[in-house]
């Protein structure tokens, strides 16, 4: 009985963030990308890099005050691959810091159509 409760207490987790990254709030967006990283939910990577440079900052969430969608994401990918990136991330989107995880996933086989190498 126990191990059924679970079971339907994960799916339902997953479709809340389902429903949060599908939102246009920025705020949802950043709840959904920081429990894609606090679980290392690696099913939610090629999502991670979807309009990954989002500077939008919240800042009437008491969670999220100060915090940008690009940084929850760059943290999320953080947490999930273990890796250190080269620099510190901050609210201000850096490149450096997304190509360092972009090499990390395409290592990792991501099939990502945001993983693809400019020619």
């Amino acid at each position: 009985m126990i191990f059924i409760l679970l079971i339907l207490l994960i799916l339902t987790s997953c479709k809340n963030v389902d429903k949060l990254l599908k939102s246009d709030n920025a705020a949802d967006i950043m709840e959904a990308n920081i429990l894609i990283g606090e679980r290392k939910d690696t099913t939610y990577v090629c999502e991670l890099f979807s309009n990954i440079f989002c500077p939008e900052m919240e800042s009437n969430h008491f969670k999220l005050k100060g915090l940008s969608v690009y940084q929850t994401k760059v943290t999320a990918l953080y947490e999930i691959s273990g890796l250190k990136p080269p620099r510190k991330i901050t609210f201000i989107p850096d490149t450096l810091i997304v190509e360092f995880y972009k090499e990390w996933a395409r290592k990792k086989h991501y099939n990502c159509p945001y993983l693809k190498r400019r020619e």
